[in-house]
């Protein structure tokens, strides 16, 4: 009998430890789970409030920028011509009277750039073109005041 109690107290015993184990590893497991939920859920909502903190800047800045659509076509189209302009210098053959008009901004480069390569020419005032390009584009910007 004495020996039978002993194996049911081993056995509760044995069992109890065995319980305990599972309940840490399930326990252990869930906080795992449950830390990494938090951490996604933490950067879900860091990445919506980064956003919506930019939002208002962005529509702001959106509202208080416009660009006139025929400034735009105007500039679009002067850069074509200016770079068909720099092709014909390039290629030594003749342009067009609107061709040298928006090349003689250009004059410059051409003259500081003579004893350069060819790709080096075209490298400057390719160079030049562009930000006289981004100069027309930021003329072409209405700015709101609110």
């Amino acid at each position: 009998m004495l020996k039978g109690i002993v194996l049911f107290a081993l056995g509760v015993l044995i069992g109890g430890v065995a319980s305990l184990a599972i309940t840490n590893a399930k326990w252990d497991e869930d906080q795992r789970f449950r830390i990494t939920s938090y951490r996604e859920i933490n950067d879900k909502y860091n990445a919506l409030s980064a956003e919506s903190h930019a939002r208002p800047r962005r529509d702001e800045s959106l509202a208080n920028n416009s660009y006139d659509r025929r400034s735009i076509k105007s500039c679009m189209l002067n850069s074509t011509i200016r770079s068909q302009a720099i092709e014909m210098h390039l290629a030594n053959r003749a342009m067009s009277d609107v061709e040298k008009g928006l090349f003689q901004p250009l004059v410059p480069v051409v003259l500081s750039s003579k004893e350069k390569s060819h790709q080096s020419r075209r490298i400057d005032l390719t160079q030049e073109a562009i930000k006289l390009d981004d100069e027309c584009l930021d003329q072409a910007r209405i700015r709101h005041n609110p």
